[in-house]
């Protein structure tokens, strides 16, 4: 079964909006940063400076080619914001007491022990 031009634009356009679905496209984010990245590509074009780019466009030269960067290595999904939180990789505490102590360590504990002099 051949594909005719119209089943060829559905096929296409059903694909573009999964893409957008999965990008998080209901983002106002996501939406507004293609076209961020086409407003300075356009004055870039057009030979304006990057202050002013930064004054008109609100992004700076290395906001925009991180997010050129991201687009072309992730896609949509890539333009998605992402967490400044860090991921927290901290060792849980062992719950063993170590088999020997330091001579300081031994020193405060018997200190501890008697209490204040």
């Amino acid at each position: 079964m051949q594909l005719t031009t119209v089943g060829k634009e559905i096929w296409k356009a059903a694909r573009k909006a999964e893409q957008l679905e999965e990008a998080g496209a209901g983002d106002s984010t996501v939406k507004e940063r293609p076209q961020k990245l086409k407003l300075v590509e356009a004055f870039r074009k057009h030979g304006v400076g990057w202050p002013e780019i930064k004054e008109l466009v609100g992004i700076s030269r290395a906001t925009y080619y991180r997010w050129k960067r991201r687009l072309q290595e992730e896609g949509l999904k890539g333009l998605a914001p992402k967490p400044r939180r860090p991921t927290c990789n901290l060792p849980t505490p062992c719950p063993l007491k170590p088999l020997a102590l330091l001579p300081a360590q031994e020193w405060l504990l018997t200190r501890e022990e008697e209490g204040p002099q």
